[in-house]
C-alpha cells in the first residue's frame, strides 16, 4: 500500500479509476490541489479526470474505510446506480485508488463534480452577524425556495428507496440568490437496513437512533427528523431544541 492514513496527497498524484459503470479502469486521475481536509473521514482535493476539473473524496482517517470495507461497498453500490436528481445531488462517479486493482485494505477515493460557482456552505449562513464569513439570503423569496429545493432533493431521494443517513449543514450548499441548493458528501447514502458507517450528526440525529444504543440504524424515517431541524435553522438560524 502506497499510501497511508493521515497522510495528504501532493499534487501531481496520479491515481487510477477502478472499473465501474462510469468508468473501464485503469484512467489516470491526477491531483491538482488539496480543497478541504476538515472532513471526519478524509481529504478533498481537485483532481482532473478524462480532461475536466473533478472533486476527489480521498478517505485516509479511519482503518476501516478502505478497498474491501463496509464504506467501498456503499460507494461502489451508489457509482454503479443513477444519480435520483442531477439538479440537487453532487453523486460518486466513480472509484479510484493507487492502481485499478487494488488489494483488500488500500486507501480509496471517489471522483464527484464540483461544485458550482456561486454556492456555500449552509454553516455558513448559520454564523454570527459579526463574523466576516456568514452569507445572507438575497431575498426572502430565495430563503424560502432554498427550503423547498431541499425537500424536493430529499423526496427525490427517497422515491428511489434511499435514505440519506447523515442530514445535517454541513452536507448542503446554497446559493444566496436564486436559492439552488446541491447535496453534498453524498457517501453514506443507501437503502434501509443496509450496512451502515454512520449513526447521524449531534443534534440532528433522530431519538430513536440514540434511545437504542445506537443499533438502529438510520433510515427513511429518521430523515424526516433531520430534515425537519435543518429546514428550521434554516429559516431561524437557531435550534429549535436549545434555549429557554
Amino acid at each position: 500500500m502506497a499510501y497511508k492514513l493521515q497522510e495528504q496527497l501532493e499534487a501531481g498524484t496520479v491515481l487510477k479509476t477502478v472499473k465501474g459503470k462510469n468508468s473501464n479502469g485503469g484512467e489516470t486521475v491526477t491531483i491538482d490541489e488539496l480543497l478541504s481536509d476538515k472532513g471526519g473521514q478524509g481529504d478533498v482535493y481537485k483532481v482532473t479526470w478524462n480532461g475536466k476539473n473533478y472533486a476527489l473524496k480521498w478517505y485516509n482517517r479511519a482503518a476501516e474505510d478502505v478497498f474491501g470495507g463496509d464504506q467501498y461497498t456503499t460507494i461502489k453500490k451508489l457509482t454503479s446506480m443513477s444519480n435520483p436528481s442531477e439538479e440537487f445531488y453532487i453523486w460518486p462517479q466513480v472509484i479510484v485508488a493507487e492502481s485499478e486493482n487494488p488489494e483488500s485494505g488500500d486507501l480509496f477515493g471517489y471522483v464527484m463534480k464540483l461544485i458550482p460557482d456561486g454556492f456555500y456552505e449552509m454553516q455558513d449562513y448559520l454564523r454570527s452577524d459579526k463574523d466576516p464569513q456568514q452569507k445572507r439570503f438575497g431575498t426572502f423569496h430565495a430563503m424560502i425556495r432554498a427550503g423547498m429545493n431541499l425537500v424536493s432533493a430529499v423526496q427525490a431521494l427517497h422515491h428511489t428507496g434511499l435514505s440519506y443517513k447523515d442530514l445535517n449543514p454541513g452536507n448542503l450548499v446554497l446559493n444566496p440568490f436564486s436559492g439552488d441548493i446541491k447535496m453534498v458528501d453524498c457517501d453514506n447514502i443507501s437503502a434501509d437496513n443496509a450496512p451502515c458507517t454512520v449513526n447521524g450528526t449531534r443534534g440532528y440525529m433522530a431519538p430513536e437512533i440514540v434511545r437504542s444504543g445506537f443499533r438502529q440504524t438510520p433510515t427513511i424515517q429518521t430523515d424526516m427528523f433531520s430534515l425537519a431541524i435543518v429546514l428550521f435553522r434554516l429559516f431561524y438560524m437557531d435550534h429549535p431544541m436549545e434555549g429557554r
